[in-house]
């Protein structure tokens, strides 16, 4: 069942830090949360678990504020559309859905493919929807009537991300034959090399950590496979450049620039530059790192490792910026993004709950758990938005349970086997 809970009752800090940070918001979920995604302006929170819903918050009350939008089999990965007005779904149940984010009904009849989707995603104007599924193919439709436009045949195995360059123009896919390849979205044409990409799934139902990423000009690539960063200036070449890490590459990222990129490695993240690959900073971690994203202004980076530790730092020098924080049962977090603002964070992972929390600001009275804080985390009203969603434990609410610990169907299925098929 959803709880609706007080922000402020649920932070579960271990009592052991100084600092608790400042939490805006918290989604409380019931069970573990495998990816949370801000809406484009920053007010609302979109999650999924091992249910077969999709949810939207406000966090800053802990409510929901659409119906669960459900499929008939677990939801694997979901996205906003650039406006913000429209969510899509793609699930195992072998449908890719699109929903009214103002009401969660559904805005097209199901879209179908014949077998599980693993990734969905936009194209920059809202006018195109692509599905990466475990058939090898990616399937294009028209984000406005469902029309199927294009599959493209990625591989023989499973396609486990694709993304649309800023400017719309390409597309990029990853696959789970550890194979990155660029294509334009006019033709559906690959073009330029393939590129190494070893693809990490820290579970079965999670997203990719490290999906191939594209700078923020649309000119160059980067994909990571095992040590190495591939760096391809796109349309300039056959020959990527390649840079050794020295060790194996969790997750990598471009700066909003273009001029460096992020990259996070077994025990520490790096700031290096894009020409030389030379490292600018370098901010160890003490377990291995899982997660890393930069704020929309390229200034600040937040960190994760094991153990549930989030760290934001400074981009030029590696200073540590704001609290650094521990979350109890997070020990993979699934999620972590920046808002639009550029200082609030939102983090997801095993304590069943998506948290928006702004570790520039200073905390405010007494820990929540702390004797005498005067707050009861137990006390939180449960809000019923349609059915109970699936694989809900019986287990008494995590409020509750931190309070006490003292640690922490429109059909079209493609036929042939060309690289790009109309079937439709």
């Amino acid at each position: 069942m959803i709880h609706d809970v007080k922000p402020a009752t649920i932070c579960g800090w271990p009592p052991r830090l100084e600092r608790a940070p400042h939490l805006d918001g918290v989604c409380f979920q019931g069970d573990v949360v495998l990816q949370a995604e801000f809406d484009p302006a920053g007010r609302r929170v979109l999650t999924r678990t091992k249910a077969a819903a999709a949810y939207l918050w406000d966090p800053t009350r802990s409510r929901l504020v659409v119906p669960p939008m459900r499929h008939d089999e677990p939801v694997t990965h979901l996205a906003f559309s650039g406006d913000g007005r429209t969510i899509a779904t793609t699930s195992e149940d072998h449908t890719t859905r699109l929903w009214d984010a103002d009401t969660g009904m559904p805005r097209l009849s199901p879209l179908v493919h014949r077998d599980t989707g693993r990734w969905v995603a936009f194209s920059p104007d809202g006018g195109m929807v692509v599905t990466a599924c475990e058939d090898g193919l990616v399937y294009c439709w028209s984000a406005t009537d469902g029309a199927h436009v294009r599959s493209l045949r990625v591989s023989q195995g499973g396609v486990l991300s694709v993304g649309f360059s800023p400017d719309g123009v390409y597309l990029v896919t990853a696959d789970r034959s550890n194979k990155a390849r660029v294509w334009r979205v006019e033709d559906g044409r690959a073009i330029g090399p393939i590129l190494p990409h070893r693809v990490i799934l820290p579970s079965l139902s999670s997203s990719p950590v490290n999906a191939p990423q594209f700078s923020r000009d649309s000119r160059q690539l980067l994909a990571m496979g095992g040590t190495k960063i591939h760096l391809w200036q796109i349309g300039a070449g056959a020959r990527p450049q390649v840079f050794e890490m020295g060790s194996e590459v969790r997750y990598a990222s471009f700066s909003p620039e273009g001029d460096r990129f992020l990259v996070g490695l077994s025990d520490r993240a790096e700031v290096r530059d894009v020409a030389t690959g030379a490292v600018q900073v370098a901010v160890p971690h003490p377990r291995e790192t899982h997660r890393g994203t930069s704020s929309p202004d390229g200034r600040l980076v937040a960190s994760s490792s094991s153990g549930g530790l989030v760290r934001m730092w400074d981009s030029k020098t590696g200073a540590t910026v704001g609290s650094e924080v521990r979350l109890i049962d997070f020990d993979v977090i699934q999620s972590l993004h920046f808002g639009p603002d550029g200082r609030r964070l939102l983090v997801a992972g095993r304590d069943a709950t998506a948290r928006v929390c702004d570790l520039l600001a200073e905390p405010s009275g007494p820990h929540p758990f702390e004797p005498g804080s005067g707050r009861d985390p137990s006390r939180g009203r449960r809000l019923q938005f349609g059915d109970r969603p699936a694989s809900r434990s019986s287990r008494p609410p995590l409020a509750s349970r931190l309070a006490h610990r003292s640690t922490p169907a429109r059909s079209c299925v493609p036929r042939g086997s060309a690289s790009t098929e109309s079937a439709c």
